[in-house]
């Protein structure tokens, strides 16, 4: 019975118990009862009393304690069981460890094949916009080729026609030339004279002191210089006339015209219809003798010293004679009608309307 009572006590009590004193106090000893352990229970008051001093110290005389006192025959080795405890524990702390080390290489095994997978993505993607950059750029090399060589051959196109335009232009320019009576007809030329541009009043320049005559600069200069140059000969050349607008050549022809009863024709062998006068240009004009003034505007003009002068000097001075017997244009001897050709552009003026004909047409002697 006494041994059933202390298993149930153990049971209810795992982590042990104090035996207490005959006075009720406890001692300080704590066993802790494992089931284990072997108990024993005796009636005998000395052996209790045995007991009761191993328990807890000190000597208990018979009848002090009130019952029976529990005793225990055999203690469980307590430092073996904590020993196999820590033993356990290390043992499911190493398992543990090895667990989560497992946890962590198959993680990283995860990320190294994610890791990979992305790289093998990444690889692919570049590899194909490498591919597609290549393709735009051969595109766009190809669209600058072919722009390249429209442009080329538009040019070339545009040469080639132009040349061929400036062939047929060429061949237009060469009017069907028609010979009346000596006067040459053209859709450039108007009773035997040629078209001519009138020149700008702010490059006029006058070479007399009243201004009346006025010349281009470029040929009023060399003018001047030609006219002290014959002074030192002893020869006296006068501008008689120069510069004139088209209104004024309007006026010349027509009025003149009228007057002397003349016809167009008659009339245009001693003057220009208006725009078709060299004197519109601004670098012709009409030259007297200051000693022979009743030779001006005259056949007779070439007996006189300025003529002959004129004729072995002018050239040095850039000036020609306009008309001079058989011209190309069938226009009448004018010996006083001198022009300047000594620039580009006067070159331009007279020179390329004469390219209009091809030989020269010999005006009636009695022009």
């Amino acid at each position: 019975m006494a041994a059933m009572l202390m298993l149930a006590a153990c049971a209810h009590f795992p982590h042990g118990l104090r035996c207490f004193s005959s006075h009720g106090t406890p001692c300080p000893s704590v066993f802790r009862l494992h089931p284990r352990t072997v108990l024993r229970s005796t009636a005998s008051a000395g052996v209790k009393k045995k007991r009761n001093a191993m328990c807890c110290g000190s000597a208990h005389q018979d009848g002090d304690s009130p019952g029976f006192q529990f005793s225990i025959s055999s203690i469980s080795n307590k430092e073996d069981g904590g020993e196999k405890n820590a033993s356990l524990e290390q043992q499911h702390q190493q398992q543990q460890q090895q667990q989560n080390q497992g946890h962590r290489v198959v993680a990283e095994l995860q990320q190294f094949q994610a890791g990979k997978a992305m790289g093998g993505a990444l690889y692919h993607g570049a590899k194909q916009v490498d591919s597609q950059l290549k393709a735009l750029l051969f595109l766009f090399f190809a669209a600058g080729f072919s722009a390249g060589m429209a442009v080329a051959l538009c040019a070339v196109s545009f040469k080639a026609s132009r040349a061929k335009q400036g062939t047929i232009a060429d061949v237009q320019a060469v009017p069907t030339v028609a010979v009346v009576a000596g006067t040459v007809f053209s859709p450039d030329q108007l009773l035997s004279h040629l078209r001519s541009e009138e020149a700008p009043t702010s490059d006029l320049k006058a070479v007399l002191a009243d201004e009346s005559v006025k010349l281009r600069t470029a040929a009023a200069d060399a003018f001047l210089s030609m006219q002290d140059a014959a002074r030192k000969d002893g020869v006296w050349l006068v501008p008689v006339s120069g510069f004139r607008s088209v209104e004024m050549q309007q006026s010349l022809f027509f009025t003149i015209k009228a007057e002397r009863e003349q016809s167009a024709a008659e009339r245009a062998k001693v003057s220009a219809p208006p725009g078709f006068s060299e004197h519109h240009t601004g670098y012709a004009l009409d030259i007297g003798d200051l000693t022979a003034p009743e030779t001006e505007l005259e056949p007779e003009f070439d007996q006189t010293a300025a003529f002959s002068w004129l004729q072995t000097n002018a050239a040095r001075f850039h000036f020609e004679m306009s008309f001079p017997k058989g011209n190309i244009q069938g226009i009448m001897y004018e010996p006083w009608h001198w022009r300047f050709v000594g620039d580009d552009y006067s070159l331009q003026t007279f020179y390329a309307s004469h390219k209009l004909y091809g030989s020269t047409i010999s005006p009636d002697s009695s022009h």
